[in-house]
């Protein structure tokens, strides 16, 4: 028998179509993990994006492999079945990815906020300087840097304080002994501390609380620079303080 003849008969019509199914399946999964990992790419920022991208990787190929071994015989089931635990255990170790794009995709869709914006959710608040499809980065007034989760998004309401236009300042002052104070005096120096404040809009006195011996009152006002709520807060309290120490020394 010729090397020709042992060629023919090694290399049949049939096992080269094998051959050719099994090299386009390759070439197919090879196409879908490109595919896959740019998606991810484009969807996930951070480490948990190349550990996606590697699972993907091993699972897609896994799969295309016993696929590609189907033309010759092979009993894929049981890998199958193993292909398909493995991907169930991918989606489980994700569970925290899914929510995060789901808030990604909400906060775009109803454009609640933009980069430089000032938001609150729930006891955070900062200055919008980073969106990505798992987290938004927000600096706080202190410029310290606030990192949310954007799963919170779906669960928890956001305010903007930039679409507002106005920041409001809040100065409670509470157990005010009205009988060594007369609650008219205060309220008329309370509402002269408000109009000094520098960039304050409407000064507001209001009594919250009173009973027959003490009144809790609430000096509020507006201003334009949410960057500088805490350091307006902090000086308007301490101008309060001065005043009320005055009152007790009868100097005002």
């Amino acid at each position: 028998m010729t090397i020709v003849e042992v060629m023919q008969s090694v290399f049949t019509a049939e096992l080269l179509t094998k051959v050719a199914v099994s090299a386009i399946i390759l070439v197919v999964t090879w196409v879908v993990v490109r595919l896959f990992k740019s998606a991810v790419k484009r969807m996930v920022v951070g480490p948990m994006a190349s550990s996606i991208q590697r699972w993907g990787e091993i699972i897609i190929w896994s799969a295309g492999i016993l696929f590609a071994l189907t033309p010759y015989g092979l009993n894929v089931n049981m890998w199958v079945a193993v292909v398909v635990l493995l991907g169930l255990a991918m989606i489980v170790a994700a569970r925290d990815v899914l929510p995060n794009l789901v808030g990604s995709a909400l906060v775009s869709s109803y454009k609640m906020f933009k980069l430089g914006d000032w938001i609150k959710i729930g006891n955070y608040y900062g200055r919008v300087v980073e969106m990505n499809r798992m987290n938004t980065v927000l600096v706080g007034a202190d410029n310290e840097t606030i990192i949310i989760p954007n799963h919170l998004f779906v669960k928890e309401p956001v305010v903007n304080m930039s679409m507002a236009g106005r920041v409001r300042i809040s100065v409670p002052l509470k157990g005010i002994d009205y009988s060594r104070y007369r609650l008219d005096e205060l309220e008329r120096g309370l509402l002269r501390i408000g109009r000094e404040m520098e960039e304050a809009e409407r000064p507001e006195v209001h009594i919250t609380h009173i009973d027959h011996e003490k009144a809790d009152l609430e000096l509020t006002f507006l201003i334009k620079n949410p960057a500088r709520k805490k350091e307006i807060e902090s000086k308007t309290r301490k101008k309060v303080k001065e005043f009320l120490e005055s009152l007790k020394s009868g100097k005002s």
